[in-house]
């Protein structure tokens, strides 16, 4: 599937918000000491009470894919969701997130990705500190 879609400022605009709304979330969550140099509790319950709200969003919109075949932002929001699934994350409650995360890691893409990752020291060391 082509991962951009025809309307290409429609495609701008959801990487845009995935990047700057749904990325920083998850970076609350597994990583609140990039947001304080203080206590990091407040910062990661913040995060967590964002995330919950977004899987409720993202369960109605997930039917199939973002767009009408997958897209470079049905990846990205695969990569956050996997992200804070690393933070405790589950998304039992979420069938439609479910089954929208097991579609992505069922593309073959994704798992020619995962194979070339293979070789590479991942995840990067800052992901590492807890």
């Amino acid at each position: 599937g082509p991962l951009l879609p025809d309307d290409e400022f429609q495609n701008l605009s959801d990487l845009i918000w995935v990047a700057s709304t749904v990325h920083p979330m998850v970076r609350q969550v597994r990583a609140p000491f990039h947001f304080t140099t203080g206590d990091t509790a407040p910062v990661k319950a913040d995060g967590e009470a964002k995330i919950k709200a977004l899987l409720h969003t993202l369960e109605k919109r997930f039917d199939t894919w973002w767009y009408d075949d997958y897209s470079i932002v049905d990846i990205y929001l695969h990569w956050c969701l996997a992200t804070a699934k690393t933070a405790g994350f589950t998304f039992d409650d979420f069938p439609n997130v479910s089954t929208h995360f097991d579609r992505v890691e069922a593309l073959p893409e994704y798992q020619e990705a995962l194979r070339s990752e293979a070789l590479i020291d991942l995840p990067p060391p800052w992901l590492k500190r807890n």
